[in-house]
């Protein structure tokens, strides 16, 4: 039992706790519990749809770099440069292949 201090009561004395961190931590535990559980429901529904969890993509690899290095040479800006892509611009030829090189050429790139 708490000591008495002169001129003050003991804190808490036959009241409820009003500790706001033990009060956030309870909370905190609640909320990680119910992020927790709502993972495995999302997980259990995507494992139902036919091509699973719609927010997780396959990286654009080198699929997209063409059509966003076209769109910015247009603009008068030059990309910044995707080996791999560039490589695959080139080996398509036409417009991609000269896209390519002006930007091997821009970036100073040597083949390699």
């Amino acid at each position: 039992m708490p000591t008495k201090v002169e001129g003050r009561t003991p804190h808490h004395q036959g009241r409820p706790s009003t500790n706001t961190i033990s009060s956030l931590h309870a909370t905190n535990r609640v909320q990680d519990n119910a992020y927790a559980r709502q993972l495995k429901l999302r997980r259990a529904a995507s494992r139902r749809l036919p091509d699973g969890d719609p927010w997780r993509y396959n990286r654009p690899g080198v699929a997209g770099y063409a059509d966003a290095a076209a769109h910015l040479i247009e603009l008068g800006l030059c990309p910044a440069p995707n080996v791999p892509a560039l490589r695959a611009m080139w080996k398509a030829g036409g417009d991609n292949r000269y896209r390519a090189e002006f930007i091997a050429k821009t970036w100073e790139l040597v083949a390699a």
